[in-house]
C-alpha cells in the first residue's frame, strides 16, 4: 500500500533536488501557486510503500512517516 503524507518545512530544499530518495522514502515538492515554476516551495509530499510481511509487528504507517520526518529534521 502506498502511503502519502503532506508536510511543510521551515526551510526550502534546493530546486535542483526534484525528488529526494532516502531508502524506501521519497520526498517531492508540491507545485506552488506562484507563476515562477522554478521557485522552491516549502510544501512537500512524503511517499513510501508500507509492506506487511509475515511474522513482523505491524506499525501504523502514518506514525512511521512522522517518525521518519522527525529524524530527518535533526539533519
Amino acid at each position: 500500500m502506498e502511503i502519502k503524507i503532506i508536510f511543510k518545512t521551515s526551510q526550502k530544499i534546493h530546486p535542483k533536488f526534484k525528488n529526494l530518495t532516502i531508502g524506501k522514502y521519497t520526498i517531492e515538492p508540491l507545485p506552488s501557486k506562484s507563476p515562477n515554476l522554478t521557485s522552491a516551495t516549502n510544501n512537500y509530499l512524503l511517499r513510501f510503500n508500507d509492506e506487511i510481511r509475515e511474522g513482523e509487528r505491524m506499525m501504523n504507517p502514518k506514525t512511521e512517516g512522522m517518525l521518519f520526518l522527525s529524524c530527518l529534521s535533526l539533519f
